[in-house]
């Protein structure tokens, strides 16, 4: 990854609010990853400030006290970006690399509803894919055409489709 020292300083930053155990179960997490080398990509005023608060907004989300909180709902459903709008946050820098992170978490979000799908109904659990309020392969294919009109370059090394495509949103690892 080419922040990889900022990545690290967020990191630690993070180890002092959540603990070492969280903070390393998450290293190799693609979603931090992303959330944290956007605003470097996108030349945000402040990076490190942005790149601190979404990871620790991901902390959030997928802390096993709060998730309940974030979990897809369906007033969420109009919106394919309603449940990342608190997560990923960049208030500066260029609109196509913040565009293509969104992109890029959005289909790791999508691939997580299908993959959970029976499970979530087989606990109750809402999910927008399993309950046919979102067509997986047509917003998937939105997606995927979106993100191909937009190059990022250093970004697109780091982040290649095949491995967003082949991970789940919240790989939660203790």
């Amino acid at each position: 990854m080419k922040f990889h020292e900022e990545y690290e300083e967020v990191l630690k930053i993070m180890t002092g609010i959540w603990g070492d155990a969280v903070v390393e179960g998450q290293r190799n997490n693609i979603v931090l990853q992303i959330l944290a080398s956007v605003p470097f990509y996108a030349g945000s005023s402040n990076p490190m400030r942005v790149a601190t608060s979404c990871i620790n907004n991901y902390f959030l989300y997928a802390f096993e006290d709060t998730r309940k909180y974030f979990n897809h709902q369906p007033s969420d459903d109009q919106d394919l970006y309603s449940r990342l709008s608190l997560l990923y946050v960049i208030p500066s820098g260029d609109h196509d690399v913040i565009e293509k992170g969104r992109i890029l978490l959005s289909l790791i979000m999508l691939q997580d509803h299908m993959a959970d799908s029976e499970t979530d109904m087989m606990m109750g659990k809402y999910n927008p894919v399993a309950s046919g309020a979102w067509d997986y392969n047509e917003i998937r294919n939105d997606l995927l055409a979106k993100a191909s009109s937009i190059t990022v370059y250093g970004m697109d090394d780091d982040f290649p489709m095949e491995k967003v495509m082949n991970c789940a949103y919240w790989r939660w690892e203790k």
